[in-house]
C-alpha cells in the first residue's frame, strides 16, 4: 500500500547520513520561512511562487497536490524526515547498509521478519 511505502521510505530516511542530507536540510530550511522546523502549505506555496517549476501553470494547485503527497501523517505540516523520504522515492540507489538499518527499525521485536504487528505499530 501507499501508506506502507511511505513508512518504509521514512524508515530509510532516518538512516541516511550522507552529504545529501546536508543539501536536503538546506533546501528544507529555505522553504521553512519561519524557522520552526516544519513546512506549512503556505510556506511551500510562497517558496515556489517566486520561481515556479517550468511545467507548472497553477502554482497553488501544484503546491496543494505536492503538500498532500508529502504530508504522510496528515498533520498539516511537513517534517524534515517526510521531506527526506519524499526525495528517496526518486532515488534508484539506496545502499545495502541503509536498507538493513531501515529493516531493523521496522522489525521492532528483532525476529528477522517484519510482522503484521510490526506494521500495525508503524502505520
Amino acid at each position: 500500500s501507499d501508506k506502507l511505502r511511505r513508512a518504509a521510505l521514512t524508515a530509510v530516511a532516518l538512516q541516511d547520513t550522507s552529504q545529501q542530507m546536508d543539501a536536503l536540510r538546506a533546501q528544507f530550511d529555505l522553504i521553512d520561512l519561519d524557522g520552526n522546523g516544519v513546512i506549512t502549505k503556505d510556506e511551500l506555496t510562497r517558496a515556489f511562487q517566486e520561481v515556479p517549476p517550468a511545467h507548472v501553470g497553477d502554482i497553488r494547485r501544484w503546491a496543494d497536490s505536492l503538500f498532500e503527497e508529502l504530508d504522510s501523517d496528515g498533520s498539516g505540516e511537513i517534517e524534515f524526515t517526510q521531506w527526506q523520504a519524499a526525495t528517496l522515492i526518486s532515488c534508484t540507489e539506496i545502499s545495502d547498509t541503509v536498507m538493513r538499518a531501515a529493516f531493523r527499525t521496522m522489525d521492532m521485536d528483532n525476529t528477522g521478519n517484519i510482522s503484521t504487528e510490526n506494521l500495525s505499530r508503524i502505520l
